[in-house]
């Protein structure tokens, strides 16, 4: 590849691990220590906003995000998942974190999310995967955003990761590998 196509515009480097997308016409990163939206001007690569958010106060937990449309679905280690409107700069819904009997706080961590079609996919280590529903796309009324956690899904390792499609879940689950699990609803 010609060395002209690629430019470094800047290396941001943060304090805790991150994970970035595009959505809205933004780049959106995730970092912790504490938790923070930071979103980028994809064309310039210049910082146009920054959004505090709870969660990401234990070290070496991972946060991540996804975005659709100009909402952000942000993963925030002990602070749960954050429903973001990026246009507006602020949390509309949150999930928190699952708590489980055995399960030590720090190892019922919001690490991922996904989304497939208006269910919420949360990825929370030890406490496996949460599954929610959201409005965030059919709110014709200008009714407040919700997410509603419907149920989770007990994993046999520690649920990293997880990405989706409208039918079909994957699960990174640790030594449990990869988990991948059909959507039915009904």
């Amino acid at each position: 590849m010609p060395q002209q196509i690629l430019q470094f515009i800047e290396i941001k480097r943060f304090a805790e691990r991150s994970t970035a997308c595009f959505g809205a016409g933004f780049i959106a990163a995730v970092q912790g220590g504490p938790a923070k939206l930071r979103l980028y001007n994809p064309t310039t690569g210049s910082l146009t906003k920054v959004i505090s958010l709870p969660g990401g106060n234990i070290p070496e937990s991972k946060s991540g995000v996804f975005a659709r449309d100009n909402w952000a679905f942000v993963a925030t280690g002990d602070g749960g998942m954050q429903l973001v409107d990026m246009v507006a700069g602020n949390v509309a819904a949150f999930l928190p974190r699952p708590t489980m009997t055995g399960v030590p706080p720090e190892n019922a961590v919001t690490n991922a999310v996904s989304l497939a079609d208006d269910l919420v996919l949360t990825a929370n280590g030890g406490a496996g995967v949460q599954v929610a529903l959201s409005n965030y796309r059919t709110n014709p009324l200008g009714l407040p955003t919700f997410v509603v956690p419907l149920g989770r899904l007990d994993m046999p390792g520690s649920a990293n990761f997880v990405a989706s499609t409208s039918s079909s879940m994957f699960v990174a689950d640790g030594e449990g590998g990869l988990q991948i699990i059909q959507i039915v609803l009904k």
